[in-house]
């Protein structure tokens, strides 16, 4: 009798932790979408960043925070380039902002949605971009940092694979 109390009250410690350690104020929780603007995907410039067009008919490109990915040029731009078009092109997506709207080529800074997936961490998930903080942006860094090591463990993408 001793032993069931003590493996439920382990299991709910256990429960506890793995909850305390998913759920981090404000950031991206899977099936989670956070308030943001509907857009539709027009163009993907590369692995990080699109063109969108909003219901109004106004046009902007978009830079997607925390990640980065490697230019066409580069090994695995072009990969991680095709990937981004397989996630976003001609969908629907939200655009989640941080705390910096534009970067200084005035591209509007967001968390891209495309139903309840966050397409900056399944970039970085499957080894096509690198986790990357820029100033205060980071309200994702630390899933996608995780993911990113994740990724590297298990040698995937283009970055990752061999």
């Amino acid at each position: 009798m001793k032993h069931t109390y003590l493996l439920i009250i382990l299991s709910l410690l256990f429960l506890s932790a793995c909850e305390a350690l998913i759920i981090d104020e404000g950031a991206h929780q899977d099936g989670v979408v956070p308030d943001g603007e509907t857009a539709v995907v027009t163009w993907v410039v590369d692995g990080d960043t699109v063109e969108v067009e909003f219901p109004d008919g106004r046009q902007e490109r978009v830079r997607y925070i925390g990640i980065n990915t490697p230019e066409w040029d580069e090994r695995c731009g072009d990969e991680a380039t095709k990937k981004n078009i397989e996630l976003v092109k001609n969908e629907t997506v939200i655009l989640v902002p941080d705390l910096t709207d534009r970067d200084r080529f005035d591209r509007l800074l967001r968390y891209v949605y495309v139903g309840d997936r966050l397409i900056n961490a399944e970039l970085v998930a499957q080894g096509y971009a690198f986790a990357r903080t820029y100033g205060d942006d980071d309200l994702n860094a630390d899933l996608l940092y995780d993911l990113m090591d994740e990724a590297e463990e298990k040698k995937l993408g283009c970055l990752w694979g061999e």
